[in-house]
């Protein structure tokens, strides 16, 4: 799940399998839904953040792990992350 604050003009393009949030109503809607997922993976609230420290966005997976390629100095195209590992898994 990403969230895109759409400050400053920049745009966060989602990868594949990655929802978008556009609004706080979705917003709070999903991060309820995410309970049961946070207590099995883990997962976490991380922020998306330029090489200058503005935030971009935030984005909700199981690790800080974001992988993504800078367009221009406006836009960053996320890729996918990797499932979070089976418990008990290697």
């Amino acid at each position: 799940m990403v969230v895109d604050v759409k400050e400053g003009g920049r745009t966060i393009k989602p990868g594949p399998d990655w929802r978008t949030i556009k609004t706080r109503q979705e917003f709070d809607g999903a991060i309820k839904g995410c309970s049961a997922v946070k207590a099995a993976t883990g997962a976490k609230v991380y922020r998306i953040e330029g090489d200058d420290g503005e935030i971009w966005g935030f984005f909700f997976a199981p690790m800080n792990v974001l992988p993504f390629t800078v367009i221009d100095d406006k836009t960053i195209q996320l890729g996918s992350i990797p499932p979070p590992k089976a418990p008990g898994g290697p």
